[in-house]
C-alpha cells in the first residue's frame, strides 16, 4: 500500500509520496484541488423525511452560482459510478471495536455494494497516512482493519481525511469518502480548524461514522466533542453526515445507497465572476418540504 507524508503550512497543505513519517517542516506552497471552470458538478441528496426523492428532473432545481441564478444543463441519477473511499483513522475509545469492524475484514462484503464500474480505495491514517485502490485484495483491507495493531497507535484524522478528498476526481465519476473513526487526533500536522475549509474546496462528499466512544476523563470528552463539531462541519460542507456506529457493514450499505440515489447536477457558470471561492444553493422549486444536501460551493484557481 503507497504511502504518503504531509507537509503543514498556513493556508494548506501538500502531498508528497515517500516512506517518511507524516511530521514534516513548513513549506511555501499551497494546497490545491482539481476545479473546472468549463463545467462544475454538484452532488445533491433529496428527501422528504427518511425517503429519498427519485422523480425530479433538471427544471426541478434552482441552483445560484455567488447568487447568480444559473441553468442545469445535465441531471444525472444512479448512472454515474462511485470511487469509494473508506478510510480508517484509530479505534481508540470505541467499545468492542472488532465486533464492529468484523464485517468489513474482507473486500467482497464491501464490495457487495458497490457496482461493477465502481472503484474501491482504503486510506488509514495513523502515525503514516497510506492509500491505495482496491481490486480483490481482501488481505489489505482486513490487515488494515485488524484491531490488536491499531490499538494505542498515533491517529492522524485530519491528515488522513485531506488526503483522502483530495484524491483526483474523474469527470465521468463521482467521489464518495466514509471516514470511520474514534474521533481523536493524536498526529496530525494540520490544525483540525482547516479541515472545513479543506473539505469545503474537494470534490469528495464526506461522510463520517464516529465510534461509540466511552471517555471517562473530562479532557479527553471534551476533545473528541470538539472534533466531533469540527467532522461535522467539515462533512456538511461537502453535503455529508455524521452519525453513531451502529453495525459497520451496515453502515457503510446505507450510506451508499443514500449517495447512489442522490442527483448529479452539471452547469456552466454565466454572469459570475472567476478565479476565487463560488458559492453555491441549490433548492427544489417543486411544492412541499425538502431537505436537500448539497455542496456549498468550489474554487477556481488564479492561473
Amino acid at each position: 500500500m503507497g504511502k504518503v507524508r504531509l507537509v503543514a503550512i498556513a493556508t494548506g497543505c501538500v502531498l508528497s509520496w515517500g516512506g517518511m513519517p507524516i511530521r514534516e517542516a513548513a513549506s511555501d506552497q499551497q494546497a490545491t484541488f482539481r476545479t473546472r471552470t468549463d463545467v462544475v458538478s454538484v452532488n445533491v441528496s433529496v428527501k422528504q423525511g427518511r425517503q429519498p426523492v427519485g422523480n425530479l428532473t433538471a427544471g426541478d432545481f434552482a441552483l445560484t452560482d455567488n447568487g447568480v441564478e444559473q441553468t442545469v444543463d445535465a441531471l444525472s441519477l444512479e448512472r454515474v459510478p462511485i470511487d469509494l473511499t473508506l478510510l480508517i483513522a484509530g479505534y481508540e475509545g470505541t467499545r468492542h471495536p472488532d465486533a464492529y469492524f468484523r464485517a468489513l475484514t474482507s473486500a467482497s462484503s464491501v464490495r457487495r455494494s458497490l457496482l461493477p464500474r465502481d472503484r474501491l480505495r482504503l486510506v488509514s491514517a495513523e502515525s503514516e497516512v497510506r492509500g491505495a485502490l482496491l481490486g480483490n485484495e481482501e488481505s489489505l483491507l482486513a490487515r488494515a482493519l485488524n484491531v490488536e495493531e491499531h490499538v494505542g497507535v498515533s491517529i492522524s484524522v485530519v491528515d488522513g481525511l485531506f488526503y483522502a478528498m483530495a484524491w483526483p476526481v474523474e469527470p465521468d465519476r463521482r467521489h464518495l469518502v466514509v471516514a470511520f473513526t474514534g474521533g481523536l487526533d493524536r498526529y496530525s500536522v494540520l490544525d483540525r480548524e482547516t479541515l472545513p475549509r479543506l473539505a469545503a474546496h474537494s470534490d469528495g462528499v464526506l461522510h463520517v461514522v464516529l465510534g461509540n466512544v466511552a471517555y471517562s476523563q473530562a479532557p479527553l470528552r471534551i476533545e473528541w466533542e470538539t472534533n466531533q463539531a469540527i467532522l461535522s462541519e467539515a462533512a456538511r460542507r461537502t453535503g455529508g453526515t455524521v452519525r453513531t456506529a451502529t453495525d459497520a457493514l451496515k453502515d457503510l450499505t446505507t450510506i451508499i445507497e443514500d449517495y447512489r440515489t442522490s442527483y448529479v447536477l452539471q452547469f456552466t457558470p454565466r454572469g459570475t465572476p472567476a478565479p476565487g471561492w463560488h458559492e453555491l444553493r441549490v433548492r427544489v422549486t417543486r411544492p412541499g418540504r425538502f431537505d436537500v444536501r448539497a455542496r456549498q460551493g468550489y474554487e477556481v484557481r488564479r492561473e
